[in-house]
């Protein structure tokens, strides 16, 4: 379900994306948001890219992290993995990424990871399509991969945190987890009732869809650029090249 533009300059194509060189080569003109279920590479792209488009950590929001906070709030305590959350706590966290997408000014660039972030972008785009406001340069994007791939990639996340946890049980949290989520989101959004917001079938609310089942993150990275590039989401900057050693520029007799 990849994506390939066909219309980019052939330097655009090749072009390695860790080259030492050159950081940034590119400026970020639009705002990300991330979608997708655990296991499919959302973490780690979104800071991948973060740091490729030279974004300060405060421009890179993961709203689990938001409601990780939230938990610790209403629990005391430090929550690591799905929690038993009162319905409240998705709709403060909805009504803040609205708000972020309502309030976007050119200029205030940044890259969510969030789950339902594509379907909250796409339901304010048909509210400013109906007021003629003009959307907000966003870009959404859906990861997703088989669930034989996503669980253990998950479970060995996890484990690192949990040395006894086995895939096992493992697999079971991440599926609660989801069907937790499901119940929660289809309480506050009644369309979801009948559809997982986070599979290829609810392509339509999002820009892109692309399956990591057998991408790597740099695979995945690389993709996703060229895509922004077809966007125009990003724009080439002058390249700042590292300066020979004079040594080298101007080697000693011998």
């Amino acid at each position: 379900m990849h994506e390939i533009p066909l219309h980019l300059k052939p330097e655009d194509r090749v072009e390695d994306l860790n080259t030492p060189e050159v950081q940034p080569r590119y400026n970020l003109k639009k705002s990300i948001v991330i979608s997708g279920h655990p296991g499919t590479g959302k973490t780690r792209i979104i800071n991948e890219l973060g740091t490729y488009y030279g974004l300060q950590p405060a421009k890179i929001i993961k709203v689990g992290d938001l409601l990780r906070q939230k938990a610790k709030e209403e629990t005391g305590k430090h929550v690591t993995g799905f929690y038993e959350r009162g319905i409240g706590a998705d709709a403060v966290l909805d009504t803040l990424q609205m708000d972020l997408f309502e309030s976007f000014e050119p200029g205030n660039i940044y890259i969510l990871e969030s789950k339902l972030g594509g379907r909250h972008v796409a339901k304010l785009r048909e509210r400013w399509g109906k007021d003629g406001i003009a959307p907000a340069d966003i870009v959404t994007f859906l990861l997703f991969a088989d669930p034989d791939i996503r669980e253990p990639r998950v479970y060995k996340r996890d484990r690192k945190k949990k040395p006894d946890l086995t895939a096992e049980e493992s697999r079971r949290e991440t599926q609660e987890r989801e069907m937790k989520d499901r119940e929660q989101w289809t309480k506050l959004y009644h369309e979801l009732e009948n559809i997982d917001p986070l599979s290829p079938e609810a392509g339509d609310l999002y820009d892109h869809c692309i399956n990591t089942s057998d991408l790597s993150v740099e695979e995945v990275k690389r993709l996703m650029h060229l895509l922004l590039l077809s966007d125009g989401a990003v724009e080439r900057v002058k390249p700042i090249r590292k300066i020979p050693d004079q040594a080298q520029v101007f080697p000693t007799a011998s």
